[in-house]
């Protein structure tokens, strides 16, 4: 694992564990705690929320209420989203509380996709034929992810206009980031 954890781990976590649980509403400590996998995940994005002060309840993170796009630290931001918005049909300018809406939009459209993007992950084997579905959808997602790859840096940079960052070492004093292997918590409740 990297060094520093970005705004963008951030984002994968918090779409990693909607694969694993999709509705947000019953994300919660009770929820996963018999659910290893999950609630790492879940201990990990509350951690990292609360490094980059961000609300800890889901629903405020998701609802892009955190983001006051009027601040200094939004400007580049504003710039940026006036200059690549579509200026034909534009019917004023970008205003602060905009950006939060946008977020919010942004990142229902991303959970979508998420749900899209794991939809293979089902599959251990296929059978033959089903191998010509799974080949189909599974070149769709490449493009799809290759194309969010942008879309993501975006994200994180509204979460974070800052781009802070933060070493395991830090989260795991400050905030109890749960420093574990998950890969192998992952195999052992597979």
């Amino acid at each position: 694992m990297r060094k520093k954890l970005t705004a963008e781990d951030l984002l994968k976590l918090f779409l990693d564990l909607l694969s694993f649980s999709p509705d947000i509403k019953e994300w919660s400590l009770e929820e996963f705690q018999y659910n290893e996998p999950r609630l790492i995940r879940y201990q990990r994005l509350i951690a990292l929320l609360q490094a980059f002060k961000l609300p800890t309840d889901i629903h405020n993170f998701v609802d892009g209420s955190f983001i006051d796009g009027t601040t200094d630290i939004y400007t580049e931001i504003r710039e940026y989203m006036m200059r690549n918005n579509d200026t034909e049909n534009r019917v004023g300018d970008i205003i602060g509380y905009d950006i939060g809406e946008a977020f919010a939009g942004m990142l229902e459209y991303r959970m979508k996709l998420n749900n899209v993007l794991s939809h293979n992950q089902q599959y251990f084997l296929v059978s033959h034929s089903h191998r010509y579905a799974y080949i189909q959808t599974s070149g769709i997602n490449k493009k799809i992810k290759e194309e969010l790859i942008e879309y993501d840096t975006f994200l994180a940079w509204l979460i974070s206009p800052e781009k802070k960052t933060f070493t395991i070492k830090e989260l795991e004093k400050s905030f109890n980031y749960p420093n574990v292997d998950l890969d192998q918590i992952d195999m052992d409740n597979w």
